[in-house]
């Protein structure tokens, strides 16, 4: 299991789940140091969508922050986390 903003620097995140989808499991990466605390809904929203439609496709994912939720991020949207990766968990990749 890795979370992957150890790898997305040097590597698109559609190239990781290409390279190593069947081998490994994809751990995170919610950012808790820009999305979560500074964006808007929709940014916690767009986040999450992505994230699902490239590493949820065949398993291998768990999505979640990539590390500890802390004080300064507002309560919709950490709602918002949850209640999107519920409704889109079947999402297709397109």
């Amino acid at each position: 299991m890795t979370q992957y903003k150890e790898l997305k620097m040097e590597k698109d995140i559609s190239e990781l789940k290409k390279d190593y989808g069947n081998k490994i499991t994809f751990h995170g990466n919610i950012s808790t140091h820009k999305t979560l605390p500074f964006g808007t809904i929709e940014d916690v929203e767009k986040e999450v969508i992505d994230l699902i439609k490239v590493f949820g496709q065949g398993g291998g994912l768990i999505l979640c922050t990539d590390q500890l939720i802390q004080h300064d991020v507002p309560i919709k949207n950490i709602q918002t986390l949850y209640n999107t990766a519920y409704k889109y968990r079947n999402l297709k990749r397109v």
